[in-house]
């Protein structure tokens, strides 16, 4: 499953709720961005769980502990080695770098960062 940023869910969230309050389309409109906000509240419970889960393997499963910065990086090369893209730049947070780069391929990522049982092997 590709885990989307938590700050794009919560945008979009809030651009549902809104669309829903200011709603003059009827009562099948109205239900169907109440599905979209519903749908959206899911996906963003989903997302702070996988990241305060993210959260605890860094932090607890690695001495010294890993900077949380790495948070997002992580469960975006999670998200890239799941969909078969190991080669997939990934960006690190400002304060860090890999081999004097900003960037690291995903499955550098899953790996240094022991995520591997992360990983979809299914694709999705």
């Amino acid at each position: 499953m590709t885990h989307r940023p938590i700050q794009d869910i919560e945008n979009d969230l809030r651009a549902a709720q809104v669309e829903h309050l200011m709603c003059q389309g009827g009562r099948s409109t109205a239900d169907a961005l109440l599905s979209a906000v519903v749908r959206l509240s899911d996906e963003l419970k989903a997302a702070y769980k996988y990241h305060a889960d993210l959260e605890h393997h860094l932090r607890y499963n690695h001495f010294p502990p890993i900077d949380l910065g790495m948070i997002q990086p992580c469960a975006d090369a999670v998200s890239a080695v799941s969909e078969g893209d190991y080669d997939r730049p990934i960006v690190l947070p400002e304060h860090i770098t890999w081999k004097g780069c900003t960037s690291v391929p995903a499955s550098i990522v899953v790996s240094q960062h022991h995520l591997e049982d992360w990983v979809d092997d299914d694709g999705t």
